[in-house]
């Protein structure tokens, strides 16, 4: 794979999260993160690691991790306003996409369909 190191590291907390918001029964989160768990175990991955990043989301309030991540409210404004997000598949090659879309981020909010 060419993926960074973190990208790789970081899936783990990532999908015990996806399980914390899915689950609305704490029963059934225990049940899916053991499952999730060995899964990871069986992939390859660290079991202590792999542990200590689920557990991470124990204590985690379901709630806060609902709220949609996609939509930011500036308070004083009261405008609601929508991220874009660009979806690229990774390769080293593409390290300066961001740094394109970023310099040229006005030209995109220029159009009102965006």
């Amino acid at each position: 794979s060419c993926h960074p190191k973190h990208v790789c590291s970081n899936i783990p907390q990532g999908v015990a999260k996806r399980i914390k918001r899915i689950c609305s029964e704490e029963s059934e989160y225990f049940k899916h993160k053991i499952s999730h768990i060995n899964h990871f175990v069986n992939r390859g991955y660290n079991r202590e690691f792999i542990t200590t990043e689920f557990n991470k989301c124990d204590d985690l309030d379901r709630l806060d991790l609902i709220g949609d991540p996609e939509i930011s409210f500036n308070v004083e404004n009261k405008e609601c306003g929508r991220r874009i997000p660009l979806v690229l598949d990774f390769h080293p090659s593409y390290a300066g996409a961001t740094r394109a879309v970023n310099k040229h981020k006005h030209l995109l909010d220029l159009d009102d369909t965006l």
